[in-house]
């Protein structure tokens, strides 16, 4: 496995991995997190 920093072409890639951590932390922890959108300045401001 080779780990290296996200690039702006992985972005496609990487919203379906936010929406599956989210669920997990909505349905552990719903008072503190909400599921939403992830707009591309998102994994541009990250």
């Amino acid at each position: 496995m080779v780990i290296r920093k996200a690039k702006m072409e992985d972005v496609d890639s990487l919203r379906p991995l936010y929406l599956e951590l989210e669920e997990d932390a909505v349905r552990f922890q719903p008072e503190h997190f909400v599921i939403g959108k992830r707009e591309t300045s998102f994994f541009e401001n990250i």
